[in-house]
């Protein structure tokens, strides 16, 4: 027992918080049926789902941060637009970025809020791809052509497919 004899754990603010999760999850996993293993596709695409992600954290950052060389490879008009977005599309952008690595992350760890993560990714993608295409003025399509907006789509498309599948896994109690 810890110190002064409570438990360790959420109620007590303990900054041994962390451990404890790993110390409950290790139990249930423990206890888990062992009939019951990760299916072979979760090892394939849960990998997969977290480069994906990957790749557009990187993407985010790099413009965000302003690397002079990543930026090089679009247009001045193009580069201006990214990195001077307006406020709500640039914090629509963060979000679908940053749960979209959250989700990925948790389908690779078999976590079940992996799904609520990718659903989070999923609408702020849709919102910020709205938001280029339809409201903001100049649009996305008149910068940068309409392979900009369908590779928003595609990655808007990828995501939809993980939500359904982190979703699926959930329901068939793979996600715990």
């Amino acid at each position: 027992m810890p110190h002064g004899g409570g438990k360790v754990g959420v109620a007590t603010g303990s900054p041994h918080l962390f451990l404890w999760y790993w110390r409950m999850r290790l139990r249930h996993d423990l206890a888990m049926d062992q009939t019951q293993h990760r299916p072979w596709h979760l090892w394939i695409v849960a990998p997969l789902a977290v480069v994906w992600m990957a790749l557009s954290a990187c993407d985010y950052l790099l413009v965000t941060l302003g690397a002079q060389d990543y930026l090089r490879q679009f247009s001045a008009d193009q580069a201006a637009f990214f990195t001077g977005l307006e406020v709500q599309a640039k914090a629509l952008w963060a979000t679908y970025v940053w749960a979209g690595v959250a989700g990925a992350l948790g389908l690779l760890m078999s976590e079940a809020w992996a799904p609520l993560a990718f659903a989070v990714a999923f609408f702020a993608g849709l919102g910020q791809t709205s938001w280029l295409v339809l409201i903001s003025d100049p649009s996305l399509i008149s910068v940068a052509g309409t392979l900009s907006a369908q590779i928003l789509i595609v990655s808007l498309a990828v995501v939809l497919m993980l939500w359904l599948y982190a979703r699926g896994l959930r329901a068939s109690g793979v996600l715990v």
